[in-house]
């Protein structure tokens, strides 16, 4: 396992409120699907019919819908906060390559439970060569809605690397700030807990480089 310094590293208020509504005008703008979990993700982002049966279980897990974004204002924008919190947070890892950035909808009752967005197994997947090989490293998260706007929703991060289901009582929780960007190692334990009243959105990039020596 890898050792941290820092399992997260935040930029508050980073984007202006007009940003962040270009973000969610467009974000709206594209067709909306269900959102899998990472193992069900293909190539192309798109998503396979699901049974009734499979779409219980998912809600298990996860509950709320995206869409994608790949238009080069966003990698623009967004790709010097990465950098900058990779050299910040002690991390240095190699990445070269940034996915569809995944605008997603959390409406009331939905959720992400605990989960990691990689694992350190790289992809073999031939239909995208320029993941082929590589692990996805560093995770973005894109805060875009004002707080005062809805209720629960928190992003947590669990450092521990472990059942992040044990009762813990100091586990951090990341800005809700509108415009805040939060990086963390892609690895790391996290979870979107249930909207409670609201609307949120977010963004979500996933960079990936070479599997770590």
């Amino acid at each position: 396992m890898i050792g941290l310094n820092s399992y997260f590293w935040q930029f508050e208020k980073a984007l202006c409120k007009d940003t962040c509504n270009r973000f969610i005008e467009l974000g709206l703008s594209k067709e909306e699907k269900l959102a899998v979990i990472f193992e069900e993700e293909n190539s192309k982002h798109e998503i396979a019919p699901l049974t009734e049966k499979e779409k219980q279980n998912l809600f298990k897990k996860r509950n709320s819908h995206v869409t994608w974004l790949e238009e080069p204002w966003i990698y623009e924008l967004i790709h010097p906060y990465i950098h900058l919190a990779n050299y910040q947070a002690g991390w240095n890892f190699d990445w070269d390559w940034s996915e569809k950035a995944q605008f997603t909808i959390y409406k009331e009752k939905q959720f992400y439970g605990w989960h990691a967005d990689s694992n350190f197994s790289p992809s073999n997947n031939i239909n995208e060569p320029a993941s082929f090989g590589k692990i996805r490293k560093i995770t973005c998260l894109i805060q875009l809605t004002n707080p005062s706007e809805y209720e629960g929703g928190c992003t947590q991060i669990d450092p521990r690397q472990e059942d992040p289901d044990k009762k813990n009582k100091n586990i951090p929780t990341v800005t809700k700030e509108q415009g805040s960007i939060i990086c963390f190692p892609s690895f790391v334990w996290h979870r979107a807990q249930p909207i409670t009243k609201g609307i949120r959105y977010s963004i979500n990039m996933f960079n990936w480089g070479k599997p770590f020596k």
